[in-house]
């Protein structure tokens, strides 16, 4: 998607309310430059994020940092109700200059991203979230301005209370869900390895075709699937900050030649390495 088509480059900024009340589960490969908030207001979501995923409910948010894994998945019933927000890092540039005193994005940096807040700091956030989204339907004179402001005592409020709020998000949905986080950490760490579904499934005494049908039910990506994610996030990284050959990188991030790098980079992103790199090389 260029510049020109995609709404949060063009605004800084989307907000959005959302009331679901059909099954649903996030249909892609999910991560993006962009900050990301995520408050259940009602129902019930399995959320996906990095290698672990977490279990929302009223009152729960996610934070999640830019180009970090992600992906939403039913849990309990169908009916469920929650508000994003999305945020380029240049939006707040401005305030961020100015504030010499606090890291504006320092809670994107906590070591769990999700966390529930208690009935007083959900009346605080719920006030301050549907000021937004009233600013932004209406859109006044002044209304952009408004909308940094409210977003501003957000993330100062996020910063401040995330490392004090007791955290229940430590422990795992169920046993399964650990396990399959304890894979999809090894996956994060030794993705430039051969990686097959059969050795993996042996290196954690499972039957691979079960391994296959936790792994997609736990994470909402098949096996192949969130290697090959892992990887060319990781090549972005590459293709922007070095001078290495196409060939190069895609030995770095574990493929054994150029063409098979080639082709799966095209899918999710949809151009080619090269193309990317004369895009986005800084």
């Amino acid at each position: 998607m260029s510049d020109k088509q995609d709404p949060i480059k063009q605004s800084g900024y989307i907000i959005e309310y959302v009331k679901r009340e059909t099954a649903l589960n996030m249909p892609s490969n999910h991560y993006h430059s962009y900050y990301e908030i995520y408050y259940q207001l009602s129902g019930e979501r399995y959320y996906f994020i990095k290698d672990r995923s977490y279990y929302l409910k009223k009152g729960d948010i996610a934070l999640i940092n830019s180009y970090e894994l992600h992906k939403t998945l039913q849990a309990g019933g169908n009916t469920h109700e929650r508000i994003l927000i999305y945020f380029d890092p240049s939006y707040l540039k401005a305030f961020k200059e100015a504030v010499d005193d606090f890291d504006l994005f320092q809670c994107f940096e906590k070591t769990t991203p999700v966390f529930n807040l208690g009935p007083k700091e959900q009346l605080f956030i719920e006030k301050l979230l549907y000021c937004m989204l009233e600013e932004d339907t209406k859109r006044s004179e002044g209304y952009t301005s408004c909308i940094k402001v409210y977003l501003l005592e957000l993330l100062i409020f996020l910063g401040r209370f995330s490392p004090e709020i007791k955290n229940s998000y430590l422990e795992f949905p169920s046993s399964l869900h650990k396990k399959i986080s304890e894979i999809t950490s090894y996956i994060n760490i030794h993705y430039k390895e051969d990686l097959s579904l059969d050795k993996v499934a042996n290196l954690f005494y499972m039957n691979s075709y079960y391994l296959s049908r936790t792994f997609n039910e736990v994470t909402g990506f098949h096996f192949t699937q969130y290697v090959n994610t892992v990887r060319i996030r990781a090549s972005e990284e590459l293709l922007q900050k070095t001078n290495l050959s196409i060939l190069e990188i895609a030995i770095a991030v574990g493929y054994s030649n150029s063409t098979h790098f080639g082709r799966v980079f095209k899918q999710l992103l949809g151009v080619s390495p090269l193309q990317y790199r004369k895009i986005n090389k800084f």
